[in-house]
């Protein structure tokens, strides 16, 4: 064999490493296909590594690399027999590669492995949601995944919202702001599901978290089906917050989520470890470094505030509008030791009956900021009758 033939030998046998370790790996996958699909420079980080592996382990069986094998182009495939993970909520910063994973990249993945399984994939917006579509669509009938994969779907349909593959498998993407009807799947991705402002209507909050228990939970087509929820916190009536709730859901439920928090800055150190990867994070490390360093982030809490950085960045919501008062924080004093004082009462009518709007209050406040805040909970009362009770309420306790 000469020079010549035997480069070429050894260039193919390259690309069938590349390629095999791309089917294979999801990590490898994404770099290849930054590389030779996007064409462009790929930011990588440690948490990159992290996610594709969590993503890995809600498919049944993942393929793996065997260690043991010294050429991976034989595709030797590990069988991993753990049940892989049903439900899943993973928290990190926004602008930190999630949907690229997420969406873009495992979808096609996974459907190269798996052509018959069905996805849905869920986000805020419509519009994002058709653009996700085309650019998975567009990906597995490329030719680098041809490449990867060893074959070219074959579509029974093909639109904006829906593809299915000859296998049975393929994608439907909606929003939460409606019932999902007519598709069941495998798999139900959940990316940022209500948009940063919509946060503010109670309304808009509890239209996406009503939607997700009474639509979503429905669509699973078996018991191994797998719901993953990636998104930024935004609040404690988030959808994270509200499935973590102990009012709308019991212990057993709640302790089945398997919660990952990837926050930009970590208090103290942490060990993320799945699989065959472990990372060792120092405190006060940056997550994406690249992205944002300490001082950057820093100069970001300061624009933000702290409550929507905490929230945000640190997946720590905070609530900075609104709340209870709690009891805790009263202090009773004998009313002999109370000096004259003006009181000021507060009445909110809320005179809507719907079931989801605020309760009627009523606050009165002293000069010395003293504060004792009642709370109706019927639908209705007398406002009258509510004032005058509140009124000797309130001169029992001074």
């Amino acid at each position: 064999m000469d020079s010549i033939q035997a480069q070429k030998y050894a260039n193919l046998k390259k690309e069938s490493i590349l390629r095999a370790r791309a089917r294979l790996d999801f990590k490898s996958f994404v770099l290849l296909k930054w590389e030779r699909y996007n064409k462009s420079h790929f930011l990588d980080n440690w948490h990159y590594d992290f996610i594709c592996k969590v993503l890995e382990s809600t498919l049944p069986n993942p393929p793996q690399l065997n260690p043991a094998q010294p050429n991976p182009a034989q595709e030797v495939k590990k069988l991993v027999q753990n049940r892989p993970l049903t439900r899943l909520i993973l928290n990190m910063p926004p602008s930190y590669g999630k949907t690229e994973i997420f969406a873009r990249c495992f979808i096609a993945w996974a459907l190269g492995h798996y052509p018959q399984r069905k996805f849905i994939y869920i986000s805020y917006s419509d519009e994002l949601c058709r653009k996700i579509s085309n650019q998975v669509r567009d990906l597995i009938k490329s030719n680098f995944f041809a490449q990867i994969f060893g074959f070219s779907p074959q579509f029974l349909q093909d639109n904006a919202n829906e593809f299915v593959l000859k296998e049975g498998g393929g994608l439907f993407v909606t929003t939460l702001k409606s019932a999902i009807t007519g598709f069941h799947a495998h798999q139900i991705l959940i990316d940022d599901p209500i948009k940063v402002s919509a946060m503010n209507s109670r309304i808009e909050r509890n239209l996406v978290n009503t939607n997700f228990k009474e639509s979503v939970l429905s669509r699973l087509q078996d018991n191994n089906s797998n719901i993953s929820i990636f998104m930024q916190r935004l609040g404690d009536e988030d959808l994270c917050g509200f499935l973590q709730n102990e009012r709308y859901f019991t212990q057993d439920i709640i302790k089945q989520w398997h919660i990952i928090k990837l926050s930009a800055l970590n208090h103290a150190p942490e060990v993320y470890q799945i699989g065959d990867f472990t990372y060792n994070r120092a405190q006060g490390e940056a997550l994406f470094q690249s992205r944002h360093t300490k001082a950057q982030l820093e100069d970001l809490r300061l624009q933000m505030g702290n409550d929507e950085f905490s929230t945000q960045y640190l997946q720590e919501p905070q609530v900075s509008e609104a709340g209870y008062f709690e009891e805790v924080y009263f202090k009773i004093i004998p009313s002999f030791e109370c000096n004259a004082q003006n009181l000021y009462i507060f009445v909110d009518n809320a005179q809507s009956l719907n079931a989801s709007a605020d309760n009627r209050a009523i606050v009165l406040i002293a000069d010395n900021t003293k504060i004792k805040s009642f709370t109706e909970w019927k639908p209705r009362f007398d406002n009258l009758e509510m004032i005058c009770k509140s009124a000797y309420e309130w001169e029992l306790r001074g």
